[in-house]
């Protein structure tokens, strides 16, 4: 309930503003594909499909789609290249009723873009993706704190301004502005520097973590020894019990975050929160009056 009234403003009535920060990409997505039978290999697929990704697009989307009823109103703030993939970007969000104002176009690096072979065998998919100007991307402060709730998506495949100090800057000073926080850390690492640093308290501006269980328990330094005691190279989802669930999480919490949100495959999602002095204060403008 919190989670769902920081976004579309509870019962207050008003429109929340959210901006949409991070990794933005095209997909070209290769829909049913064999499985190579090496490097160099012949792999057929059912269809290619192009699609807008990255957490900008993914993100974005399904919040103009809630709000489309009004109560929410979503803006996209990123890098494109002056390119093709850039255009279809900026015409796919302006489609879906997506704010492009804050988005900017830059010649002197390419639109990101991934290929996702999506396997015939299992539907897993893996990700090839040049990250374009995804690799040079800075935010500014200043305008994710003019928003309600911004949503900074994929730190870890990000260049250095969005990852460790500077990103902790970033999010200390958006959250102080009143920002409402939320951290999407697809991809994570068990790298202690990454995303928001080694410090105690790292993620004590960040209103809303959220990750699998892989990439959460990465982020709270578990990872690489969890996989291990289980002889797995990931999937921890299909082997720890709630109770090491929650000790993945409350990891998250102890160092400052609002509320956590793991997902767990079709185990369903876990959540946790703080208390309600940490939340007013990492929730900021969107949190809502009662707890």
């Amino acid at each position: 309930r919190v989670v769902a009234e920081a976004f579309r403003g509870g019962a207050r009535e008003e429109t929340r503003r959210v901006l949409c920060c991070g990794h933005a990409c095209v997909d070209v997505v290769l829909r049913g594909s064999d499985d190579l039978p090496s490097r160099e290999g012949y792999a057929a697929v059912d269809a290619f499909e192009l699609r807008p990704g990255g957490s900008v697009s993914n993100v974005a989307h399904q919040l103009a789609l809630l709000g489309a009823g009004g109560g929410l109103a979503a803006d996209a703030h990123t890098t494109l290249g002056v390119d093709g993939f850039g255009d279809y970007l900026v015409g796919a969000w302006r489609t879906a009723g997506v704010g492009t104002a804050r988005v900017a176009r830059d010649a002197a690096c390419a639109t990101g873009a991934a290929c996702l072979p999506v396997y015939r065998s299992d539907g897993k998919r893996a990700v090839y993706c040049a990250q374009g100007w995804n690799a040079r991307l800075e935010l500014d402060a200043a305008a994710l704190g003019a928003y309600d709730v911004a949503t900074i998506g994929y730190p870890h495949v990000m260049g250095p301004a969005l990852r460790g100090a500077p990103l902790r800057a970033l999010v200390t000073e958006a959250n102080a502005r009143g920002c409402c926080v939320c951290l999407d850390v697809n991809e994570a690492s068990d790298d202690a520097a990454l995303p928001l640093g080694d410090a105690r308290d790292a993620y004590g501006a960040v209103g809303l973590f959220h990750g699998n269980l892989d990439e959460a328990a990465a982020c709270a330094g578990l990872k690489a020894a969890l996989l291990a005691a289980h002889g797995l190279d990931d999937s921890l989802e299909t082997v720890l019990d709630d109770a090491a669930v929650e000790k993945v999480a409350r990891k998250i919490l102890d160092r400052g975050a609002g509320i956590v949100l793991v997902t767990l495959g079709p185990r369903g999602c876990f959540g946790a929160a703080g208390d309600e002095a940490r939340l007013r204060r990492t929730l900021g403008r969107a949190c809502p009056r009662r707890l």
